[in-house]
């Protein structure tokens, strides 16, 4: 069932999508995903590319072009992190982020066009100032105008960093970019 937040958030991906035209016959709520190691990477990290293939634990997305029919509606994002794990399947998703990433921009592109593009800082939630905490996980980052993703179309999902900045090389560090979506088949 959902919590009430939530059905506001399917009304208005209903919405988004019957003020473009499409006549959705079901919509499904779903997390999209993708996690990788980024030890050593720098400048623009590409996240999605075609030879992506859906695996449990790594991305629940196969390539980077939805099938006929389908569409996400993306309304919340955010990014986890892990410097300790002994692999992307032992991450608990529960490290901030290294200044590098932090200082970074996640980025969305779809047939040519930047349909999403924020400041990852603004994406990852961690331990506030005066000690409080809150946990990592539960937290999204809402999105106010909710992003479409295409049927049939290439997208790219990728972060930019900033000039001359990488992730050390030295250690294993894991990232999980996750946006909160529904999922709407078209008839």
């Amino acid at each position: 069932m959902y919590t009430s937040d939530r059905q506001n958030e399917l009304n208005r991906a209903a919405e988004a999508v019957s003020k473009l035209g499409i006549s959705p016959a079901t919509f499904k709520d779903t997390t999209v995903y993708k996690r990788m190691n980024v030890k050593g990477k720098g400048g623009q990290i590409k996240l999605m590319e075609t030879q992506v293939n859906k695996l449990v634990g790594d991305s629940n997305l196969d390539g980077n072009m939805l099938a006929q029919n389908r569409h996400y509606i993306i309304d919340g994002a955010r990014i986890l992190a892990d410097s300790g794990a002994a692999s992307l399947g032992a991450a608990t998703w529960e490290a901030d982020l290294l200044p590098q990433l932090l200082n970074s921009e996640l980025e969305i592109e779809q047939n040519g066009n930047t349909i999403f593009k924020m400041p990852i800082a603004d994406l990852h939630k961690k331990e506030l100032a005066n000690g409080s905490n809150f946990s990592v996980n539960s937290e999204f980052r809402s999105i106010a105008n909710p992003v479409v993703l295409f049927p049939q179309k290439q997208f790219e999902i990728k972060i930019n960093m900033p000039d001359g900045t990488s992730v050390p090389a030295g250690t294993d560090f894991y990232i999980s970019v996750e946006f909160r979506a529904f999922e709407a088949y078209s008839k």
